[in-house]
């Protein structure tokens, strides 16, 4: 199975600051990618929106996503759930609660809702039921993790319950989690489950300065090739 994910796209609203202008031919140039590189799966986890729920950003990326590309879409702490459910339905939101599963040959594919900056009692539990059933991948928009402890997003904008939610994951059949949130990469080794945090076409923040930092950055997509147990992933610069 061919898996693609981007995240944090933070789709500026018409007439946004000039500092934005890229975002949206960035956008457009992931989903171009993945649209020619035989796809089996589009994952977008999180932070449609640069203006928080913005309905038209939303608008403007079902415009954009080709109807042929199967798709799944979470909400991130800058969206809102009810206008992502609104506009992109169950086609490719699947619930309206966002924490679903499905199997796909040997492994099992979890998805789950962070919008609230935490991991809700009832998505824990979900979540060590569902880990528990066989070998098993995990969508989550907030890193598990802190990544960089001393770093700006670690300090300001980790999930709350990131510590409960490892212990979770680590107790569970989980080998490896695929999330966003921290607007950079990094594929770390956590003792129990591999964290790969995929990077943003909006901006990039520096993982290991507690101010504020952007960086240089060119728009990636994450690819995930599974085959049987085995799994593969490495970012494409696009």
């Amino acid at each position: 199975m061919k898996i693609h994910q981007i995240t944090d796209l933070h789709i500026p609203e018409d007439g946004a600051a000039a500092n934005f202008a890229h975002v949206k031919g960035n956008v457009q140039r992931q989903i171009a990618f993945v649209a020619d590189d035989d796809s089996d799966l589009l994952v977008i986890s999180g932070d449609l929106t640069m203006t928080d729920g913005s309905s038209s950003a939303c608008q403007w990326l079902k415009e954009n996503l080709p109807d042929s590309l199967k798709t799944i879409i979470m909400p991130g702490n800058h969206d809102d759930p009810a206008v992502l459910w609104e506009i992109f339905g169950a086609q490719r939101c699947v619930n309206e609660s966002f924490h679903f599963s499905f199997e796909h040959d040997d492994l099992q594919y979890i998805f789950v809702n962070t919008t609230t900056d935490s991991l809700p009692e009832n998505q824990l539990e979900f979540l060590a039921s569902e880990g528990a059933k066989k070998p098993s991948l995990l969508f989550i928009h907030h890193p598990p993790d802190l990544v960089s402890k001393d770093g700006f997003m670690a300090l300001n904008q980790p999930l709350i319950n990131h510590a409960e939610v490892a212990e979770v994951i680590r107790a569970s059949q989980i080998s490896d989690v695929f999330c966003g949130h921290y607007h950079n990469s990094a594929d770390i080794d956590c003792g129990g489950f591999q964290l790969h945090v995929t990077s943003s076409p909006a901006f990039q923040i520096d993982l290991n300065t507690a101010a504020f930092t952007t960086q240089p950055f060119e728009p990636g997509v994450r690819m995930i090739e599974t085959e049987g147990l085995k799994l593969r992933t490495r970012i494409v610069y696009v």
